[in-house]
């Protein structure tokens, strides 16, 4: 385990360690990439229990959302890319990687 997934899950309050190991598990199975993002892992770094869980998947996220329990504060979010075809119009939205999906974030 690295330093810093160490270092989140002893941050975590159970409640949220328990909803993202079921979280994690049907990753697993479904052969999907989960990451932890956002504010859960600033906090993490921050020395601050997260209040939350902020996920990104590789993948379709409804399996994944569905394994949470029921009150759990979650984010799961899919990795896209978003393209702007004019600008002020909707993004064309399409699967992408993590590194896509971050490299992408302002």
């Amino acid at each position: 385990m690295s330093r810093h997934l160490a270092s989140l899950d002893s941050h975590l309050p159970p409640a949220l360690r328990d909803a993202l190991a079921r979280v994690v598990d049907v990753a697993n199975s479904l052969e999907l990439n989960v990451f932890v993002t956002g504010s859960t892992m600033r906090d993490s770094f921050a020395g601050m229990p997260p209040r939350e869980l902020d996920l990104v998947v590789e993948g379709p996220v409804a399996k994944l959302r569905a394994a949470l329990p029921d009150g759990v504060p979650a984010v799961i979010s899919e990795a896209c890319d978003e393209r702007y075809p004019k600008p002020g119009g909707k993004p064309k939205l399409t699967p992408a990687s993590i590194h896509e999906y971050l490299r992408s974030r302002d």
